[in-house]
């Protein structure tokens, strides 16, 4: 794994407290764990489902009851190009206060910092939307 070219690409919509969201997190959770092909464990109060393909793997991890910006949750997808360089692509879903949904975004930009220094030099391509 390779990373030296970065590419961002941040959406942000209104994010607050809204059954909505809510309705959105509960129902994602029921579809994730219906999933036969998918494994589910939880970390620190974190809930994620991984679940790998011919394609790459997906991750989506869930807010604790506990954590400012619950209820959210991000789906990540891993994908190896062609070029051996890898991709990522993050979709937060944030049902929080903005100030809360921007500090959980910034909480994924340092996992995205310690990824690439465990993972190296080269090309590595950054899609992150948030809603």
């Amino acid at each position: 794994m390779r990373i030296s070219a970065l590419l961002l690409t941040l959406g942000v919509v209104s994010c607050s407290t809204n059954p909505v969201l809510e309705d959105r997190y509960a129902l994602k959770l029921s579809e994730l764990r219906t999933t036969q092909s998918i494994t589910e464990f939880k970390e620190r109060g974190w809930t994620t489902f991984i679940e790998d393909t011919a394609q790459g793997t997906t991750n989506w991890t869930f807010t604790p009851d506990s954590h400012p910006a619950h209820p959210s949750f991000a789906s990540r997808r891993f994908i190896r190009n062609r070029d051996a360089s890898l991709s990522v692509r993050t979709i937060l879903t944030c049902g929080a206060p903005k100030k809360h949904c921007v500090q959980l975004k910034y909480e994924y930009d340092l996992l995205d910092a310690q990824l690439k220094n465990q993972v190296g030099k080269g090309r590595w391509v950054l899609a992150f939307t948030m809603r």
